[in-house]
Parts: structure tokens; C-alpha cells; sequence
């Protein structure tokens, strides 16, 4: 699964360029078509449910018109199965964990950025609508997800403002990678009092309740 990671970057920093490149397109489609022959199932269902379909999904439109009409409905059918709108049952041959409106925390956030793909792909305003009113929710405060006391729980009571809650904000709020970040690392009693000294008022701390 890590392939298509690594295409999605190359998409992202190359687009234009790979293109223009007909041995190299060549080579990409030949890598997207033997995928979705082989249709590789993970024993965890992470990555056939979210890891697969989120990147699937971003490499289809990315790709936009370059995209071959026989690769569209399964690229289509994979971004499918992290989405609101599930394939049929008949056709859940790979390792399932539950319909998304099930997920919590982090995982909703990433099936609600799946189902986005999906209906941008299938150009479906009311999926669309559908997947961002979704997204809404995860900001209200539950047993998984945002804490009243600023903490985050996934997997039920367990602290992971590190892991997943980091996940999270980047999900919720890409603009925060825009915004200055420093790693503290063990020194997590000093960073505040230096960011007083330094004249900030408020910080936003991401980090396991380890530290």
C-alpha cells in the first residue's frame, strides 16, 4: 500500500511534467491497471477501507482528463469502500470492519475526506453535501474524538492526542501546516514558560499523555 503513497507524492510534485512524459505514463498506467487486477486485500482493514481508497481517490483527480476511461470504475469501485456510499454486499470480498458511519475520531474525518473524493469523482453535489455534514460531526464531543479538557480518544478511552489526534487536525484544519510548529520533544515543562518569555499568549500542544 505503500506504492500508492509513494504515487500519490509523485503526482502531487510532478503532475504536469509526468504528463508530458509518455514513457513514464506509460509505466504509471501500467502500475494502476496491474492494481486493480490484482486488487490486493490487507488482513487490516485500515487500509482497504481508508489507506487505499483515500489514495486512490486523490491519484484520480489528480490524474483528471489523463485518467483512462478503462481505469475510471475501478479506481471508482476502490475509493468506494471508504465511503458513505458503500458498494453492495455481494461485492465486499476484502477485509471489513464496519460501515463508516460507524467510525469515530480520526477515522470518520478520513472516511468523510474519502466519501469527498468519491462524490468530486461521480461529480454527486448531494453526496458531497453529505460527506461534509458528516465531517461536521466529529467536532461535537463523544465517548471518541475531541475532550472537553482539549485531550483525544480513539479506540475508546484511550488518550491518542499524539497518533490519531494529530491525524485529526491535519484532516480538520490543513491550514495548520502553514503555521509555525516547534517540537518540544522531553522538554514539555520548559516549552510553555519559553513561549510566555517569547510573548505568546495562547499555543495549541499536540502530544501523547506520555510527555
Amino acid at each position: 500500500f505503500n506504492h500508492l503513497d509513494r504515487l500519490r507524492a509523485i503526482l502531487v510534485d510532478e503532475g504536469p511534467a509526468l504528463f508530458a512524459d509518455s514513457g513514464r505514463m506509460d509505466k504509471l498506467l501500467a502500475l494502476l491497471r496491474y492494481w486493480l487486477l490484482a486488487d490486493p486485500n490487507s488482513s487490516n482493514w485500515f487500509y482497504n477501507q481508508i489507506g487505499c481508497p483515500r489514495n486512490m481517490g486523490a491519484i484520480a483527480l489528480l490524474m483528471g482528463d489523463h485518467l483512462p476511461a478503462d481505469i475510471r470504475p475501478g479506481i471508482m469501485e476502490i475509493v468506494s469502500r471508504g465511503s458513505l456510499e458503500q458498494p453492495p454486499k455481494e461485492r465486499i470480498h476484502y477485509t471489513y470492519r464496519k460501515h463508516p458511519t460507524l467510525w469515530t475520531g480520526a477515522n470518520l474525518i478520513w472516511g468523510a475526506g474519502v466519501t469527498m473524493y468519491h462524490a468530486l469523482l461521480k461529480q454527486d453535489v448531494q453526496l458531497l453535501e453529505k460527506a461534509v455534514r458528516w465531517a461536521e460531526t466529529a467536532l461535537a464531543y463523544e465517548e471518541e474524538g475531541i475532550q472537553e479538557d482539549g485531550a483525544f480518544r480513539q479506540h475508546g478511552p484511550r488518550w491518542y492526542s499524539g497518533g490519531y489526534g494529530r491525524s485529526f487536525l491535519r484532516e480538520m484544519l490543513p491550514e495548520l501546516q502553514r503555521i509555525p510548529k516547534v517540537k518540544c520533544s522531553n522538554f514539555i515543562g520548559d516549552a510553555p514558560d519559553l513561549a510566555a518569555v517569547e510573548g505568546m499568549e495562547e499555543v495549541l500542544l499536540v502530544g501523547h499523555i506520555g510527555k
